[in-house]
C-alpha cells in the first residue's frame, strides 16, 4: 500500500503579515495571509492573532497537517558606506537588531503549533524554501510566485507564496525519517467554538 503523502504547513512569520500554506503533494490544500496591524494590539495581542489564524487553518483543511515547517530569519550586519560615521551605522544596526527580535518572537510563538497538534516543526532557512520550490537558492520573490502559478495553478501573494517554499522544503528534510508520521498523533484537533471577531478580521485583510 502506498504510504500517504504528509499533509505540511508552511509558515512564512512576520508581524505584519504571515503567510502560511498547507502542502500534501502536488495539491494546495490552504493558504493566506494574517495581517495584523498597531491597532490590534501590542506585540504579544498580534502574536495570539496570528497563532489563533494557523490554528484556524489547520482545523478547517480538508486533510490533517502531519508537518510543519517555519523559515528561519537572517540579519547580517549593514555595511558601512562611504564617509558614513558610526553613529549612523550604530543606528542602523540597532534597527536592524529590533526588527530581528520582533521577527523572532513571531516565530516562537507560531512554532508553539507544534506542540498544540503533537507533529513536528521543521526549520527551513529562506535558501532553502527558494531552492525547494524553484530549484535557485536565490530566487525573487516574483519567480517564486511564479512556481506556485506553475505547480498549483494558483496565483499567490509573496508571503503565501513563500510558504510554499517552505512547506516543500520542509518535505524534503525529512524525507527518509519516520518522525513525520510517528510523532503526529491520529486525532484531529477539534474546532473549539468560531474565531473571534479580531482574528477574522486580521484573515479578511490577508485576503486583499
Amino acid at each position: 500500500m502506498a504510504t500517504p503523502e504528509p499533509v505540511v504547513l508552511g509558515v512564512d512569520p512576520s508581524l505584519s503579515g504571515t503567510g502560511f500554506s498547507i502542502v500534501s503533494g502536488d495539491a494546495l490544500l490552504a493558504y493566506g495571509t494574517i495581517r495584523t496591524a498597531p491597532g490590534d494590539g501590542n506585540d504579544a495581542e498580534r502574536n495570539a492573532i496570528i497563532v489563533a489564524g494557523l490554528l484556524t487553518a489547520v482545523k478547517e483543511c480538508s486533510e490533517r497537517v502531519t508537518l510543519m515547517g517555519v523559515e528561519t530569519q537572517f540579519f547580517g550586519v549593514p555595511k558601512r558606506a562611504p564617509r558614513q560615521d558610526d553613529q549612523a551605522w550604530r543606528k542602523a544596526i540597532a534597527a536592524r537588531a529590533g526588527q530581528a527580535m520582533r521577527v523572532s518572537a513571531v516565530r516562537g510563538a507560531v512554532s508553539t503549533l507544534g506542540p498544540m497538534l503533537s507533529i513536528p516543526v521543521v526549520d527551513v532557512s529562506p535558501g532553502e524554501a527558494k531552492r525547494a520550490l524553484t530549484g535557485n537558492g536565490q530566487a525573487s520573490k516574483k519567480q517564486m510566485q511564479a512556481a506556485v502559478l506553475r505547480d498549483f495553478g494558483v496565483a499567490l501573494a509573496q508571503d503565501a507564496a513563500d510558504a510554499c517554499g517552505i512547506a516543500r522544503a520542509a518535505i524534503t528534510k525529512v524525507q527518509g525519517r519516520k518522525t513525520v508520521k510517528e510523532q503526529a498523533r491520529q486525532v484531529r484537533p477539534e474546532v473549539v467554538g468560531d474565531m473571534p471577531d479580531h482574528v477574522k478580521a486580521a484573515m479578511r485583510r490577508g485576503q486583499k
